[in-house]
This record gives structure tokens, C-alpha cells and sequence, in this order.
């Protein structure tokens, strides 16, 4: 776990519940962001006028790199390769349009190649993305795209256009969503590959509350209930509850379901 002092530059890295790092950064921070290895990387400000850095740390406070940006802020971050490369998202705004810019930073290359442009896109927003291989598995407001991180090619995966979107996430080796048919009156989970073949298709009579997915497991939370299903369709357990959670988080390796109501938290563990 990060814990950042943003006013006083102040970071604070936990382990095990064990606080394994206090260190000072000289600037204002903007944005956090932590890999499962423990690496940092910080975007600031700092005393001698550069506006956004970014500088990755280790989980022993180790600097790995530093980059120096552009004005634009930063909306999201993934560290790959245990944080040798970096792929990061811009917002960008000008008088015409509001977008966003994907970038790279790879520290494997020269000095002067090291920040790479992948592409830019107009009047649009990324509200999730994930990265396997080349490349990019991006959200968007109507649709899901594959970018290619070396030509910045961009492939439409998925639009929403003809059904109603209710949820949709992006897994690891797959997405999911659920929509309502409209012709049909009716809801559908379909699981999909990121190379377009279907993994499965299950139809639900009501509407959930929210969804919760991982990289195996889905989790649909209902007033009364919560509704189990794997990537592939089946159904794993239906689990009664009382109320509906404020909160819910997948733990123990996708098999359990923290559920964190005003006073309580409620684990739901799937059968071995």
C-alpha cells in the first residue's frame, strides 16, 4: 500500500501491514501510482520550475529514472517490465478539442528516444485500460479499442451502439460486460477475448446492482443477494444477503468477496 503526504512531498510504502519506506520528495505531488513489485512512480512538481516529473522508486526508495513532461496531467498509469517502461495517459486540451494522449517511457532506450507518442484521441475519454503483449486494451465513453503500441494503430474491439450498456470492465486476458437487449427486453453477460472470440454468454432476468469482475471470477451484487459467475459462464454459488453493500472488493487470488457495509464487512469465500 501508498500513502502520500501530497502538500509535503512525504511517501509511506506499507508491506505485510509493516510500514517499509518513509521518504520525502522535493515537490508537490500530483499523482501516485504502485506496481505489485512495490515500485513508485510519482508525478510532481518541483522547486526548480518543472511542472510535472515523473520519478520512479523502488519499494527501498531507490530512483530508477526521472522523466521531465509537458504541462498536460496525467489521468492513469501502468508500469511494465518492473518499471522499465511506462505506459501513461494525458489529458490534452486546446481550444478546439478535449482528449487524451497515450505515451511511453522506456529507459532501456537512448536518452533522447526514451518518451515515445503512441497516439492521440480526440474528444474522447479513457476511463480503464490494460496492456498485454503490443498492445493496448483501452475503455472508452461508447466503446472498447486495441491500440498497437509500436505503429499506434487503433482497432475497434467493441461498440455500444445498438444495445444499452449497463456495465463493462476490461480483465486481464478478457472483457466482460452486460447490456440490455432492446428488441428482446432481456439482460446479457457475455465475456469476450481480446482477439474477438466469445467466451461465453449467460442471459439474467433482472438487473444488478453492480458488478464486480476479475481475471476468473464476476461477481453481480443485488439487493438481497449476490449472484457468482465464472469467466466462462457458470454459475459458482448465489450468496443471501440482508442489505445492499456500500462496497465491494475481490480478494484472496479472485476467490472471496469483501462486502463493506456501514458497520461490518462481510466475506463471501467461493467453494474449494
Amino acid at each position: 500500500m501508498l500513502v502520500t503526504n501530497n502538500s509535503t512531498g512525504t511517501v509511506y510504502l506499507f508491506e505485510n501491514s509493516k510500514e517499509v519506506l518513509n521518504k520525502k520528495i522535493d515537490g508537490t505531488i500530483k499523482n501516485a501510482f504502485l506496481d505489485k513489485y512495490g515500485n513508485m512512480a510519482l508525478e510532481y512538481s518541483n522547486e526548480s520550475g518543472f511542472n510535472n516529473v515523473i520519478s520512479v522508486f523502488d519499494k527501498r526508495g531507490r530512483n530508477k529514472f526521472d522523466a521531465y513532461l509537458t504541462q498536460e496531467n496525467i489521468i492513469s498509469m501502468k508500469m511494465l517490465n518492473n518499471a522499465e517502461k511506462i505506459v501513461f495517459i494525458e489529458a490534452v486540451t486546446n481550444s478546439s478539442n478535449i482528449g487524451v494522449k497515450f505515451r511511453m517511457i522506456d529507459i532501456s532506450k537512448s536518452e533522447e528516444e526514451q518518451i515515445k507518442d503512441i497516439v492521440a484521441l480526440d474528444n474522447q475519454f479513457v476511463y480503464d485500460f490494460n496492456i498485454q503483449g503490443k498492445n493496448i486494451y483501452a475503455l472508452l465513453d461508447n466503446k472498447i479499442i486495441q491500440i498497437d503500441i509500436d505503429t499506434g494503430n487503433v482497432t475497434p474491439l467493441k461498440e455500444f451502439n445498438n444495445t444499452q450498456l449497463i456495465f463493462v470492465a476490461l480483465n486481464k486476458n478478457y472483457y466482460t460486460y452486460l447490456e440490455r437487449n432492446l428488441q428482446e427486453n432481456k439482460y446479457v453477460i457475455e465475456n469476450m477475448n481480446y482477439n474477438g472470440t466469445k467466451i461465453s454468454t449467460t442471459s439474467i432476468e433482472s438487473l444488478p446492482k453492480s458488478m464486480i469482475t476479475s481475471d476468473f471470477v464476476n461477481y453481480y451484487i443485488y439487493p438481497n443477494h449476490v449472484f457468482i459467475l465464472n469467466k466462462w459462464g457458470i454459475e459458482l454459488k448465489s450468496h443471501e444477503t440482508n442489505f445492499t453493500p456500500k462496497q465491494c472488493v475481490v480478494f484472496n487470488n479472485n476467490k472471496s468477496l469483501a462486502l463493506i457495509y456501514t458497520n461490518k464487512i462481510q466475506p463471501i469465500k467461493l467453494p474449494n
